[in-house]
């Protein structure tokens, strides 16, 4: 599950190898994503298809710079791509809806009290 860590930014957990390591939603990262990926309909057609190459590249983006190991290409491949693709596919939705997974947004409209709509002041 996302896990909310500032204001603007959610985190999706990643296990690489035995390593934990989590992929920042922010508002950098979703700009490299549409520049360096081609924009979201690449980033999803490559979790389709399963572009290793892409996917890493999705990997380092999230992890952001500082925190990305040297070893990144032999931790995804001691991991197997298969457990990759459902964190991977949260973080791009997650980037999508600014920071927020989607599943927090079902989890608000379920809470929100039902009943007559307020009518606005003229």
């Amino acid at each position: 599950m996302a896990v909310k860590s500032r204001a603007g930014a959610g985190v999706v957990p990643l296990t690489l190898a035995d390593e934990e390591f989590e992929l920042v939603a922010n508002a950098k990262a979703m700009l490299e994503v549409s520049t360096i990926i081609g924009g979201f309909g690449n980033a999803f057609d490559a979790l389709r298809s399963v572009n290793v190459a892409l996917l890493i590249q999705i990997i380092r983006i999230g992890l952001g710079r500082k925190n990305t190991p040297p070893n990144l290409d032999d931790l995804v491949f001691d991991t197997g791509v298969g457990p990759l693709l459902d964190p991977i596919g949260r973080y791009l939705l997650m980037l999508q809806n600014g920071g927020k997974s989607p599943d927090d947004e079902e989890e608000e409209v379920a809470q929100k009290p039902k009943g007559k709509a307020t009518e606005s002041a003229a």
